[in-house]
């Protein structure tokens, strides 16, 4: 059993490389598509195929999900990522020796990286936080003299659900469809009132895992709930 697992996980680190390369050589949606069926698969065998064997995606792969400008390729990293989530919290909650899933082939740095994923997707979506709070050594975090250089004033508020490339277009039609035509474009209000409804928005498109993903992984308490705990 010990030599299948390893064999295993030795197959989707080599694939994982692949993947790599050929991103670097070609980084389309079709391609980062594919690669994230395969990721889809992967992020679930341990619960699904009940294998002890977690390996997530190499940063290339990842990071090109995660700043892509296609809408359908971030949501299925972030029903990516809350598979691995399930499957990381079913492992740690079976790591007692007498349990019938082994921890053979998942460490504290599968742990340690989901987390630095986790960061990252959560500044990236939420906090606007990804340039300065990315921890691993291939993020995004920079520097902020640099930032500053860019001439954008509230960097350190604009990249979420709101700003991302890939969800830009869906923030416009939010607000088209609800304010005047002057004022389509003034995404910041997006983070008052309009929040929960603009989440529940992008539900209602199709992006299903968004919503999972940002419900599972963000700690937060929204307008929604705080307005049931009232009456």
């Amino acid at each position: 059993m010990s030599s299948l697992m390893n064999s295993m996980e030795d197959m989707i680190q080599f694939t994982g490389r692949l993947c790599s390369l050929a991103i670097q050589l070609h980084n389309g949606p079709l391609m980062l598509h594919v690669i994230l069926d395969f990721y889809t698969l992967v992020s679930d065998v341990y619960v699904r195929f009940h294998l002890p064997v977690i390996v997530l995606p190499p940063p290339a792969v990842f990071y090109a999900a995660l700043l892509c400008t296609d809408s359908v390729n971030l949501n299925q990293l972030c029903y990516i990522m809350h598979r691995y989530r399930e499957n990381l919290l079913s492992a740690k909650k079976n790591e007692k020796p007498k349990t019938s899933h082994s921890l053979l082939n998942i460490n504290s740095q599968t742990f340690q990286l989901y987390n630095q994923y986790l960061s990252a997707m959560v500044g990236c979506l939420w906090t606007s936080q990804a340039f300065s709070n990315d921890s691993h050594p291939q993020g995004v975090k920079m520097q902020p003299e640099l930032l500053e250089k860019t001439g954008v004033q509230t960097y350190k508020k604009t990249f979420n659900i709101v700003y991302h490339p890939a969800l830009q277009s869906f923030a416009i039609s939010f607000l088209r469809d609800r304010l005047s035509e002057d004022r389509m474009f003034e995404l910041n209000i997006l983070k008052g009132r309009y929040w929960d409804t603009y989440i529940e928005f992008l539900h209602s498109e199709g992006l299903t895992d968004l919503k999972l993903f940002v419900e599972s992984s963000v700690n937060r308490v929204s307008s929604k709930k705080k307005e049931e705990h009232k009456h």
